[in-house]
C-alpha cells in the first residue's frame, strides 16, 4: 500500500469498526481493532522511510496471530451449553486473557525493538538533535 493511502485505509477501517460496534458483529470489531493497530504501528514506522521487510512480516504475523484468537475465542464462546470453566472463567474469556492480552503487550516489544532502526535511525536523530537542540 502506498503511504498516502494508508490514512486512507485506516479511517476506511475507523468507520468499518463503527458500522461492526454498533451493528453487533463483536469478531468484525475485533478484526477492525486489529486492523487499524496494526495500520497506526505501520503509519509510525512509514516516518523515516519504508519499514523493513522483516518488521512487516512481523507485523502482519502479529496480525494474524490476533485475528487466529479471536476467531478461537468466538468458538470457545457458547452460551446455550453448559458452562465449563477453564482456571475459573468460560474458555473463550480465558483466551482473551491468556491469549490476546499477553499478544497484545508483544506490540510494544516490537516497537521497541526496531526503534533505532526503524522509527529514529542514527542519523535522523543526529539531524533532530543539531535542529532543535538549545544551544
Amino acid at each position: 500500500m502506498k503511504a498516502s493511502g494508508l490514512p486512507l485505509a485506516l479511517t476506511a477501517v475507523s468507520v468499518a469498526a463503527l458500522a461492526a460496534g454498533l451493528s453487533g458483529h463483536a469478531l468484525a470489531l475485533g478484526i477492525c481493532a486489529v486492523a487499524l493497530l496494526v495500520g497506526l504501528c505501520l503509519l509510525g514506522l512509514r516516518s523515516p522511510g519504508q519499514p523493513s521487510a522483516r518488521t512487516v512480516s512481523v507485523l502482519l504475523a502479529f496480525a494474524l496471530a490476533f485475528c487466529a484468537l479471536l476467531v478461537l475465542a468466538g468458538r470457545l464462546h457458547k452460551p446455550s451449553e453448559p458452562v465449563q470453566t477453564l482456571g475459573g472463567i468460560p474458555p473463550g474469556t480465558a483466551m482473551l486473557l491468556y491469549g490476546i492480552a499477553p499478544l497484545g503487550l508483544s506490540v510494544g516489544l516490537i516497537y521497541g525493538a526496531t526503534f533505532s532502526s526503524e522509527v529514529l535511525p542514527d542519523q535522523r536523530l543526529r539531524d533532530f538533535l543539531s535542529r532543535h537542540a538549545k544551544k
